[in-house]
C-alpha cells in the first residue's frame, strides 16, 4: 500500500524535524492501516519516548514485541524506559532478553554491568 510508505515516511520526516505530534499523527495514520506493522508501533513508542510520555511508550514497545519479539530497538527503549523509572532490576531482565538474540554483544554487556553497578552503589 503505498499510503503506508508515505506515512512511515512522512512520520520519519517530522521525527528528524522535531515536529512530534505530527509525527505522532502519521505513525497513527499508519497503524489504523495496518496494526500489524511492528515498526511503525516502535517509532510510535519513540516519539512518545522523546516527548516523556513513558507510559505511552511502553503500551507501543509492548505491541511492537507482541508483533515482533526480537525487535531490538524495542526492548532497548524499554530498558531505557525502566532506567529511567529507576526500576533497574526489570532493565536487568530486558538485557538479559537481549543477550539472548545477541549474546557476544559488547554495548549490551556493557550497559548491563552499568546498571548492576548502580544496584551495587544504591545498596
Amino acid at each position: 500500500d503505498p499510503k503506508v510508505i508515505e506515512y512511515f515516511e512522512k512520520g520519519i520526516q517530522a521525527m528528524q524535524l522535531k515536529n512530534y505530534p505530527l509525527a505522532i499523527r502519521f505513525f497513527n495514520n499508519l497503524i489504523d492501516i495496518d496494526p500489524n506493522f511492528a515498526e511503525a508501533w516502535n517509532k510510535r513508542a519513540t516519539v512518545h519516548f522523546i516527548m516523556g510520555n513513558f507510559d505511552q511508550s511502553m503500551k507501543d514497545i509492548k505491541r511492537t514485541l507482541d508483533l515482533e519479539p526480537r525487535h531490538f530497538g524495542a526492548l532497548d527503549g524499554m530498558s531505557l524506559i525502566f532506567i529511567h523509572q529507576k526500576e533497574y532490576e526489570q532493565a536487568i531482565g530486558v538485557y538479559d532478553k537481549m543477550l539472548e538474540i545477541f549474546p557476544y554483544s559488547i554495548s549490551i554487556i556493557e550497559k548491563k554491568e552499568s546498571i548492576l553497578s548502580l544496584i551495587t552503589q544504591s545498596i
